[in-house]
């Protein structure tokens, strides 16, 4: 079999029952699953490229920054403009695009799902170029990718998506799309500058982003107009004991 066939399979599969995990827990008013798709596809046909165009543009004016990488606030500085920012803007900026006449998104939580489509869309692709690359280690990076990278552009881009729907559906009309994808930006960077100490250091810090997205994509959830609100039944009142009867006389 060819290996770009391999490339794909390896890269595709765990991508998508990344997406079946997330698409899970939107239990209130589950979205269509063509659009959840069509956003997938957007992140693999588009944000890619865009992304690779955009760091083209930034690595040129890195250079002249000088940034000293032996600390890990710089490197974490470098990862910011190389990759965190280019990649996440893309990411960000189509998916708010596609979003922004989405019919179905009609509740807070859905754009963080879209979002997490997209970025899972995103990661697939990456992995593909990385295993066509690093080729002799096509077993460890597959597996690698799975739990860490691939997921991990999922859970930026969806973190991402939480804020621009919290600005939407005046959660928070402080906050938007532009810190959103900041924020995502600053979560990658610190993910790709940790790879470079330990890999299961990168892999700890993921989880904590997991546990993140995790908390907000509840609390999204509890703003859902579709959430049911159930308030106890009143009690009835317990009647008075039964005097007994009066003697005659």
């Amino acid at each position: 079999m060819d290996p770009l066939v391999y490339a794909i399979l390896a890269a595709f599969i765990p991508a998508f029952g990344w997406l079946v995990y997330f698409y899970r827990k939107d239990r209130l008013n589950p979205e269509p699953t063509r659009v959840v798709l069509a956003f997938f596809i957007w992140g693999a046909a588009f944000a890619v490229p865009g992304a690779l165009l955009l760091s083209s543009l930034t690595s040129s004016a890195v250079e002249g920054l000088a940034i000293d990488t032996t600390g890990a606030v710089g490197l974490v500085l470098l990862m910011f403009l190389l990759a965190g920012l280019p990649e996440e803007g893309i990411k960000g900026l189509l998916a708010a695009f596609r979003a922004r006449k989405e019919p179905n998104v009609d509740e807070p939580a859905d754009p963080m799902l879209y979002f997490t489509s997209l970025g899972l869309g995103f990661g697939a692709v990456e992995t593909v170029l990385y295993l066509l690359v690093f080729s002799d280690q096509f077993a460890e990076v597959a597996i690698l990718r799975a739990i860490s990278a691939t997921v991990g552009h999922g859970l930026f881009t969806g973190i991402a998506g939480y804020f621009y729907g919290a600005k939407r559906f005046g959660m928070n009309r402080y906050m938007g799309l532009a810190s959103g994808i900041l924020i995502a930006a600053t979560a990658h960077a610190v993910y790709d500058a940790a790879t470079y100490y330990d890999t299961f250091l990168a892999i700890g810090f993921l989880v904590i982003v997991a546990l993140a997205y995790g908390w907000l994509f509840k609390n999204a959830l509890q703003h859902s107009p579709h959430a049911v609100v159930l308030t106890p039944q009143a009690v009835p009142p317990v009647p008075p004991p039964a005097l007994p009867p009066t003697p005659p006389g």
